[in-house]
């Protein structure tokens, strides 16, 4: 029996690959991302990532409120195989 891929990204990828034109994600102001958007920019990020020196499983932790920009964040830890270690924006610094 083959064996199937059970990444959460290779999930995603399959729909940016099914849909690359259609619409993944509108804002409330109107901003829409295509699947293919998406794709490209997690590559991008995974790539930038990457280039700084994060490697496979290594935590990025990062402080942002929900946005499209964090959705790619996500998408390119989990592209990448980085860990993605939200922190809620509304901490303090004595938190």
């Amino acid at each position: 029996m083959p064996q199937l891929n059970a990444n959460l990204y290779a999930h995603f990828q399959e729909q940016f690959k099914r849909f690359p034109d259609k619409i993944a994600l509108e804002t409330p102001d109107g901003l829409k991302w295509s699947y293919d958007h998406l794709d490209r920019e997690a590559a991008r990020i995974a790539n930038f990532l990457s280039g700084k020196g994060i490697k496979v499983g290594d935590r990025v932790s990062v402080q942002v409120a929900k946005s499209p920009e964090a959705l790619t964040l996500y998408l390119a830890c989990v592209r990448a195989g980085f860990v993605y270690r939200p922190l809620n924006p509304g901490y303090k610094e004595s938190e």
